[in-house]
Parts: C-alpha cells; structure tokens; sequence
C-alpha cells in the first residue's frame, strides 16, 4: 500500500489588531467602575456595564495630557507588536459572520390582490 502524502503544515496564526490608549485606560479602570455599579442603586443584583462604560468615557475627557501620554505610550508598544507579527507571516483573525435568518415572505390575501371589481 503506498504511503499517504504527509499533510503540509497549513496552520494559520492569527494577531490582533493593537489596541487605542482609550482602550487601555478603559481596561485599567473597569473592574473596579463595575464593582461600582453594583452598589449604585443597581436593583437586579448584576454588573452594570452601561453605567461603568459611561464613567469611562467620563473619566477619559477628564484626563490630563500627563496621563494619556502613558496609555498612549502603551498603545504605541502595542502597535509595533501588531506590525511585528504581521512581518512575521500572521494574519488577521478573520470577523465572523451571522447568519441572518431568511424571512418568510406574507402572503397577500387574494381581496388585496385584485381590486373590488375583479371577478374571481
């Protein structure tokens, strides 16, 4: 029996894009914003991430240019690492797509169809 052909590695590895420094800040500041919204008058017991998400973008308008310089530090280190791994033969994760559910077409009744002084 002749030997089957060795499969060729296809494996295919995938980067991500680099993060914003609003993203950074927002990910340094929302566990603790969530952990808050669960003490301000949140009735159903869960985080509100409405609420924790809005605080963010309020404290991202308010903060100083001192401080944005670091996350924006922090986002441009991370969009060297996107680029690096780009050279480095990976690609970018592709998005996927839902499948949107095909609608039912109405049926029109035969009054609508035809006007009232058709015959049948």
């Amino acid at each position: 029996m002749p030997k089957k052909a060795e499969k060729a590695n296809t494996e295919v590895k995938y980067t991500t894009k680099g993060l914003s420094a609003f993203f950074f800040f927002a990910n340094e500041h929302r566990p603790r914003l969530l952990e808050e919204s669960l003490t301000k008058g949140n009735k159903n017991g869960k985080k509100d991430v409405g609420y924790a998400m809005g605080q963010i973008g309020i404290l991202w308008k308010n903060v100083s240019a001192e401080d944005k310089a670091k996350y924006d530090k922090m986002a441009e280190k991370d969009k060297l690492r996107y680029q690096k791994d780009l050279k480095d033969g990976m690609v970018n994760k592709p998005r996927k797509v839902k499948k949107t559910k095909r609608r039912r077409k109405t049926r029109t009744p035969p009054s609508a169809r035809c006007p009232a002084t058709c015959s049948g």
